[in-house]
């Protein structure tokens, strides 16, 4: 989904990277996680570069929602065709950047438990 160039471009002397999918066999529940750490010098840019640089066919703008505990900016819009649906959220703060991809998801139904979800990724990197 992002080139190892792309992630350069953002991050700076990352220290940690973690990546997974996660899900259900059988099923469309299926969760794309991947995060970094390392000095993000303009968060909101970086947020807004991601999104640009993701090769999606986006179907809604991009929309804010709550950080959680740890700050900086996160951002959520939606992605698909007629067929497939998916919700991607972006985030960064200055000292992380990740991605959240629900798949057959809409932002509405995942953005309540976005900051649970980042907060555990980021206490396991």
């Amino acid at each position: 989904m992002l080139a190892q160039d792309t992630a350069r471009q953002i991050v700076t002397g990352a220290d940690n990277a973690v990546g997974g999918l996660y899900g259900h066999d059988g099923t469309d529940d299926i969760v794309l996680m991947t995060a970094a750490r390392g000095s993000i010098e303009e968060p909101k840019s970086a947020v807004d570069f991601l999104f640009r640089e993701l090769d999606l066919t986006w179907t809604s703008d991009a929309t804010s929602i709550p950080p959680g505990p740890q700050g900086g900016m996160v951002k959520c819009r939606e992605a698909g065709d007629s067929n497939h649906q998916m919700a991607v959220c972006v985030w960064a703060d200055p000292d992380a950047i990740g991605v959240l991809v629900w798949y057959t998801k809409h932002v509405k139904a995942v953005s309540p438990d976005f900051a649970t979800i980042r907060a555990e990724i980021e206490t396991a990197t």
